[in-house]
């Protein structure tokens, strides 16, 4: 069954409550004040679907402990078309505008153009025009509607507006992500909510085609968010998409990726135009995109969470003293991860490879904002010491601390050998070399040298001979993995765009390829002649 949303029943208890009354309040607000707008059942009450209910039931009924204000004030609805988002999404904006309670609510709905932007307006007033507590409430004007009982508003703005900036927002709905030119109108409403004390930015939108953009940004964490690799509390996302290695028209597909069917769109109309797409090399990316939400130029992930959570097993660096490892390091430059992973080959009393994980990071880059797939959660990792994240004081990368931690590896472990990538390691390569006394051999960064390691790392995820201990900083490496692949077939590890970060996965397989090595090496000092002697 698709996981679309987190799992609510691991929410801190002791940080946050559930307010049921205020969610069935917001439910039943819904459901009787609102109404279908357009279409043969115009006039009639707005039912909420299961998933609709759900949304709107845990986005208002969590609160915090503390203050009793809301725990979510980000929403991330990524839906497909026609399954009602846009009449969904502003019931929700006339609960928050007239029942929150917040002075000078600003609330504005944000599109790539005005025209974009007025589709949603356009419905709030054909809303309000329905219900007669509406119309009584609510003064409808242009191109805003005003709550004078709060001196609040609803304004439309659009990223190609000249001015954007001195927001005080309370709620804001961002209509279509994918289509704005850039990030900047997110990022203006995203920090305009500083001085609310419980405001909402509700993202809705279907899948683009580019991925360098803020909108597959948010679509990425928020599926890291729901696969448990990361973690936000503030952050609710809803993920509704197709599996891309089903059938266009299979009817489990199309229900992965459609939690309105049959209501909101129907089974004909869609099993119709997977037909049509099929068959018309143009229209196949856009069924992909607009109906089954497939990022179109999106690759599959290289290993897929579920396979790396098969993987888990408990154990800690007690658990390893004094067994022999492989030992390799990926050094980075000023602001980046400097990773350094340990290799533990079978032994007889363990069946499974084991890894240990070491990352490195200045504070300075820990606390960057821009880095929002993992930017928000660095400082919680580097709390729990099974993550080995260690912030150091350093702008840039603290050298000196690294090679500390290697001399305490060094006294816990048997390291054989280590691995290390060219890049910045004269300096690391001499001084290490004063600490542990094994043979120092570089890995070269080219398919070559990555495509057997790669290839054999995938087949122990697979098979499940390699074991880690859900190190929170290796699981969100690994899940930014993707492939490249040459013309011969050889394959090597890259990530999908610059935010990302892999270089504990790449310590990880650079080990995997220098345990390969080991093995040629066995196999010579028994063959002089290719023939194995017994």
């Amino acid at each position: 069954m698709s996981k679309h949303t987190i799992d609510f029943s691991k929410i801190d208890l002791d940080k946050y409550f559930f307010d049921e009354k205020e969610a069935n309040q917001a439910v039943t607000f819904i459901e009787k004040f609102c109404r279908v707008v357009d279409g043969r059942n115009a006039g009639s009450k707005l039912i909420l679907l299961d998933w609709q209910k759900e949304l709107v039931s845990n986005l208002f009924g969590w609160k915090k402990k503390s203050n009793g204000f809301r725990k979510f004030n980000q929403v991330f609805l990524f839906i497909p078309r026609k399954n009602g988002k846009t009449v969904f999404s502003v019931a929700i904006s006339l609960y928050v505008l007239l029942l929150d309670g917040e002075e000078f609510s600003q609330c504005y709905f944000a599109a790539a153009d005005r025209e974009q932007a007025r589709l949603a307006f356009d419905v709030l007033k054909a809303m309000i025009d329905k219900e007669s507590k509406f119309r009584a409430a609510l003064k409808t004007l242009m191109n805003s509607v005003r709550y004078p009982k709060t001196n609040s508003f609803f304004k439309v703005i659009s990223s190609d507006a000249k001015t954007k900036h001195g927001f005080n927002t309370h709620f804001a709905l961002i209509d279509e992500l994918h289509a704005h030119p850039n990030d900047e109108l997110y990022q203006v409403l995203t920090t305009s909510i500083g001085a609310r004390v419980q405001p909402i930015v509700m993202t809705i939108t279907t899948a683009g085609s580019n991925k360098n953009h803020i909108c597959y940004e948010l679509y990425d964490y928020s599926k890291k968010l729901i696969e448990g690799i990361i973690e936000d509390d503030s952050f609710l996302p809803f993920v509704f998409e197709g599996n891309p290695d089903l059938e266009i028209d299979s009817i489990e597909n199309l229900k992965l990726a459609n939690p309105s069917l049959g209501v909101g769109v129907s089974l004909e109309y869609l099993l119709t135009a997977a037909s049509k797409a099929k068959n018309i090399p143009t229209q196949l990316e856009a069924f992909k995109q607009l109906h089954l939400n497939l990022w179109v130029d999106s690759h599959t992930t290289f290993i897929k969470s579920h396979q790396w959570n098969n993987c888990f097993e408990e154990y800690t660096e007690e658990d390893l003293l004094g067994e022999e490892c492989f030992m390799s390091y990926d050094l980075s430059s000023n602001k980046d991860l400097t990773s350094i992973n340990l290799l533990f080959p079978p032994t007889d009393k363990r069946k499974r490879f084991w890894t240990l994980s070491y990352n490195f990071l200045p504070y300075d880059s820990a606390v960057e904002k821009q880095n929002i797939s993992a930017g928000r959660v660095f400082l919680n990792w580097s709390e729990d010491p099974n993550n080995n994240l260690y912030l150091t004081i350093n702008k840039t990368t603290d050298f000196d601390f690294v090679l500390e931690k290697v001399e305490e590896i060094n006294s816990k472990f048997k390291i054989r050998q280590i691995t290390y990538d060219r890049f910045l390691s004269n300096y690391m390569n001499q001084e290490i070399g004063k600490i542990v006394d094994c043979e120092l051999v570089e890995f070269n960064q080219n398919f070559k040298s990555f495509s057997p390691a790669t290839k054999y790392f995938e087949g122990m995820i697979m098979e499940r001979s390699l074991a880690h201990n859900d190190n929170k900083v290796l699981n969100w490496c690994i899940s930014n993995v993707k492939v490249m692949q040459d013309n011969h077939e050889n394959i090597k590890p890259v990530k999908g765009k610059s935010s990302d970060k892999i270089d504990s996965a790449i310590a990880l397989i650079m080990n995997v390829g220098q345990y390969l090595d080991s093995l040629e090496d066995q196999e010579e000092e028994y063959t002089g002649t290719g023939f194995l002697m017994i």
